[in-house]
């Protein structure tokens, strides 16, 4: 995601992290932590693809899981954007189990507090612009 208010509430589905050990502090601040990386990730590429490199690392990160899950290992979960039934969006970040035959099972979101309930909420009202955009030129 290429904006910081969709961004923020899918980091911890590759941090994986059991929030309930943190103190509300430290998670409030964590999505203003985010943007500020995200601005200087930004400022640093000066305008020159600022995502290019974490783009290509998951590239590659996600191309190695489903060649391991084709390879018949077991337990390989990683983060794609599917069409699925997550949420009421008909697409969605989420975990995915990968296996023989690609992706074999969408993992529910879990547990969420109300500051992420309320970041994911603010975060689903952007993602259905961009999915209806996106729907609609890909039927043009």
């Amino acid at each position: 995601a290429h904006s910081y208010i969709v961004s923020y509430p899918f980091g911890f589905l590759y941090l994986d992290l059991e929030l309930p050990q943190f103190q509300f502090s430290f998670i409030f601040c964590l999505p203003f932590e985010f943007n500020i990386l995200f601005s200087l990730m930004i400022q640093a590429k000066a305008g020159a693809g600022s995502a290019t490199l974490s783009m290509a690392f998951a590239a590659a990160k996600f191309a190695d899981a489903c060649l391991r899950g084709m390879r018949g290992d077991a337990g390989i979960v990683e983060c794609s954007y599917v069409a699925s039934e997550v949420t009421e969006l008909p697409f969605f970040a989420s975990k995915v189990r990968l296996g023989r035959g690609g992706a074999e099972e969408i993992l529910p979101l879990g547990p969420l507090n109300d500051f992420e309930r309320a970041g994911l909420e603010k975060a689903k009202k952007e993602l259905s612009e961009s999915i209806e955009k996106g729907v609609s030129f890909m039927n043009k």
